[in-house]
Order: structure tokens, then sequence, then C-alpha cells
């Protein structure tokens, strides 16, 4: 589904890789906009890798108010088939500050970009999900 306007309050999920051992996990957190968390998502690589991460989305309970994907590159994340097959547009945010938007144009890329974001360029939705692999990736390395 297009996006024709962004809304202060857009659905965006951010998604990122744990690794745990030698498995890796995928975190994802649920936000509108940049103000409020609504969930977290945490998809075991098992189930990743029996169902694919693209039904998994689709079968939670926030994919109907889902808006956007946010992601990093370097998480090495199929941007373009998890687009095709959520229907949901993504935005790809390389290490630079780049940005490779799926599903919509550069300009509103931006848009939601600054939408999605308090300060600087890293949305509140990427930032939290950040925060949980290091909390997941430090306690599973004490024990």
């Amino acid at each position: 589904m297009p996006i024709r306007t962004v809304k202060r309050e857009i659905r965006v999920l951010g998604l990122t890789k744990v690794l745990l051992g030698n498995r890796v996990d995928v975190v994802g957190v649920v936000y509108r906009g940049a103000s409020i968390m609504d969930g977290v998502l945490y998809f075991k690589a098992e189930d990743v890798e029996k169902h694919g991460l693209p039904k998994l989305i689709r079968e939670s309970k926030h994919f109907k108010q889902l808006r956007i994907l946010v992601l990093r590159s370097e998480d090495g994340f199929n941007c373009e088939k998890l687009w095709m097959e959520t229907s949901i547009p993504v935005l790809c945010l390389g290490e630079f500050n780049d940005i490779k938007p799926y599903g919509v144009d550069e300009k509103c890329a931006l848009k939601i970009l600054r939408t999605i974001s308090k300060e600087g360029c890293k949305p509140e939705a990427l930032k939290v999900a950040s925060k949980l692999k290091s909390a997941l990736e430090k306690r599973f390395k004490r024990g």
C-alpha cells in the first residue's frame, strides 16, 4: 500500500539481528512515529529459517498498523524481499546516513525519516532495537 501522507504517529518497525552464541535471532521494535513504543517482536533463528521473516511479520499482531520497516544495511536483511512479501515499504540505512528506500521514493523516505527520528537521522524504533540487541548479547555472554 503506497504512503500518501506521513502522519506524525506513523507505525514503524525497526529490525536488527541479535547474535546469541551460534544463532542469529531477530528483534523488532514497533513505534508510533518517534514518540511511543507500541511493542517488541522477537523471532528465533529457527522460526526465521523455517517460515521466513516476512511471514512472521505478517502474522504479528502489529502487522495491520505497520506502514514502514526500518533497518540497517550492515545487518544483512534482504530489503527487497521484505518489501515485496510484506507490501510494507522498507528504509535501509547505510553506515554514512545514506538511505536506500524500497516501495517509496527518496523524497517520501526523507520525510518519513524526519518524522520517525527525534534527533539526527536514526529512527527511535531502530535506536531501541539496537539497545535491546546490545543488552541481549551482553546478557547472553555473561550466562
